[in-house]
Protein backbone atom coordinates (compact mmCIF):
# COMPACT_ATOMS: atom_id res chain seq x y z
CA UNK A 1 0.00 0.00 0.00
CA UNK A 2 3.08 2.30 0.63
CA UNK A 3 4.48 1.94 -2.99
CA UNK A 4 1.20 2.99 -4.28
CA UNK A 5 0.83 6.01 -2.24
CA UNK A 6 4.15 6.67 -2.96
CA UNK A 7 3.91 5.66 -6.94
CA UNK A 8 0.65 7.86 -7.03
CA UNK A 9 2.32 11.34 -5.10
CA UNK A 10 5.33 10.40 -8.19
CA UNK A 11 3.06 10.93 -10.31
CA UNK A 12 0.73 13.63 -9.21
CA UNK A 13 4.00 15.56 -8.25
CA UNK A 14 4.93 14.81 -12.26
CA UNK A 15 1.88 15.85 -13.37
CA UNK A 16 2.02 18.95 -11.34
CA UNK A 17 5.76 20.18 -12.84
CA UNK A 18 4.26 18.96 -16.42
CA UNK A 19 1.50 21.21 -16.07
CA UNK A 20 2.78 24.23 -14.05
CA UNK A 21 3.37 27.37 -15.58
CA UNK A 22 5.87 29.63 -14.93
CA UNK A 23 5.09 32.76 -12.96
CA UNK A 24 6.15 35.85 -11.19
CA UNK A 25 4.91 35.21 -8.20
CA UNK A 26 7.60 32.75 -6.35
CA UNK A 27 8.64 33.33 -2.70
CA UNK A 28 11.70 31.52 -0.66
CA UNK A 29 10.97 30.20 2.73
CA UNK A 30 14.57 30.82 4.42
CA UNK A 31 13.29 27.71 6.62
CA UNK A 32 12.76 25.43 4.62
CA UNK A 33 15.17 26.39 2.22
CA UNK A 34 12.74 25.70 -0.81
CA UNK A 35 10.56 27.63 -3.36
CA UNK A 36 6.72 28.52 -3.24
CA UNK A 37 3.82 29.68 -5.60
CA UNK A 38 1.69 32.29 -3.75
CA UNK A 39 -1.38 30.95 -5.51
CA UNK A 40 -2.22 27.22 -5.11
CA UNK A 41 -2.39 25.26 -8.50
CA UNK A 42 -5.74 23.86 -9.39
CA UNK A 43 -4.95 21.06 -11.58
CA UNK A 44 -8.82 19.96 -11.74
CA UNK A 45 -9.47 23.26 -14.15
CA UNK A 46 -6.80 21.99 -17.17
CA UNK A 47 -8.66 18.79 -17.60
CA UNK A 48 -11.47 16.33 -16.85
CA UNK A 49 -9.86 14.12 -14.22
CA UNK A 50 -10.81 15.29 -10.42
CA UNK A 51 -9.01 12.56 -8.64
CA UNK A 52 -5.98 14.84 -8.64
CA UNK A 53 -7.52 17.52 -7.03
CA UNK A 54 -7.30 15.56 -3.20
CA UNK A 55 -4.86 16.60 -0.80
CA UNK A 56 -1.48 14.95 -0.72
CA UNK A 57 -2.19 11.52 1.64
CA UNK A 58 0.74 11.36 4.58
CA UNK A 59 2.78 7.82 4.30
CA UNK A 60 4.65 8.74 7.84
CA UNK A 61 3.31 6.08 9.90
CA UNK A 62 4.61 2.57 11.49
CA UNK A 63 4.12 -0.55 9.36
CA UNK A 64 3.12 -3.99 10.89
CA UNK A 65 3.09 -7.11 8.94
CA UNK A 66 -0.33 -9.09 9.36
CA UNK A 67 0.25 -11.99 11.59
CA UNK A 68 -0.58 -15.60 10.38
CA UNK A 69 -3.90 -16.89 10.93
CA UNK A 70 -1.88 -19.57 13.72
CA UNK A 71 0.31 -16.47 15.33
CA UNK A 72 -3.30 -14.81 16.12
CA UNK A 73 -4.99 -18.45 17.04
CA UNK A 74 -1.96 -18.68 19.63
CA UNK A 75 -2.08 -15.05 20.88
CA UNK A 76 -6.26 -15.49 21.13
CA UNK A 77 -5.50 -18.84 23.15
CA UNK A 78 -2.82 -17.14 25.45
CA UNK A 79 -5.51 -14.26 26.44
CA UNK A 80 -8.05 -16.81 26.86
CA UNK A 81 -5.72 -19.06 29.31
CA UNK A 82 -5.14 -15.14 30.94
CA UNK A 83 -8.73 -14.37 31.31
CA UNK A 84 -9.16 -18.12 32.66
CA UNK A 85 -6.59 -18.17 35.43
CA UNK A 86 -8.16 -14.52 36.33
CA UNK A 87 -11.03 -16.06 36.81
CA UNK A 88 -10.04 -19.31 38.59
CA UNK A 89 -8.25 -16.81 41.14
CA UNK A 90 -11.24 -14.90 41.87
CA UNK A 91 -13.33 -17.75 42.49
CA UNK A 92 -10.85 -18.98 44.66
CA UNK A 93 -10.63 -15.97 46.50
CA UNK A 94 -14.48 -15.47 47.00
CA UNK A 95 -14.62 -19.22 48.25
CA UNK A 96 -11.44 -18.70 50.81
CA UNK A 97 -13.24 -15.13 52.24
CA UNK A 98 -16.49 -17.11 52.64
CA UNK A 99 -15.13 -19.52 54.36
CA UNK A 100 -13.16 -17.21 56.62
CA UNK A 101 -15.88 -15.25 57.56
CA UNK A 102 -17.60 -18.87 58.24
CA UNK A 103 -14.60 -19.50 60.45
CA UNK A 104 -14.99 -16.19 62.43
CA UNK A 105 -18.46 -16.59 63.22
CA UNK A 106 -18.28 -20.08 64.72
CA UNK A 107 -15.00 -18.78 67.28
CA UNK A 108 -16.93 -15.44 67.99
CA UNK A 109 -20.00 -18.09 68.88
CA UNK A 110 -17.51 -20.19 71.05
CA UNK A 111 -16.06 -17.49 72.50
CA UNK A 112 -19.28 -15.64 73.79
CA UNK A 113 -20.04 -18.99 75.04
CA UNK A 114 -16.95 -19.35 77.29
CA UNK A 115 -17.33 -15.85 78.10
CA UNK A 116 -21.14 -16.05 79.19
CA UNK A 117 -19.94 -19.67 81.31
CA UNK A 118 -17.60 -17.26 83.17
CA UNK A 119 -19.84 -14.83 84.00
CA UNK A 120 -22.61 -17.40 85.45
CA UNK A 121 -19.52 -18.62 87.61
CA UNK A 122 -18.74 -15.43 89.20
Amino acid sequence: MKLVLILTLLALSLHTIANEQPSDKIASDPSTKTTQTEEPLNIADDSEDRSLTYEPISIDGKYTEKTSQADRMKNLRAKLEKQNELLVKRKIESLRLRQEMKMTKKLQKIFNQQMQAIESIN
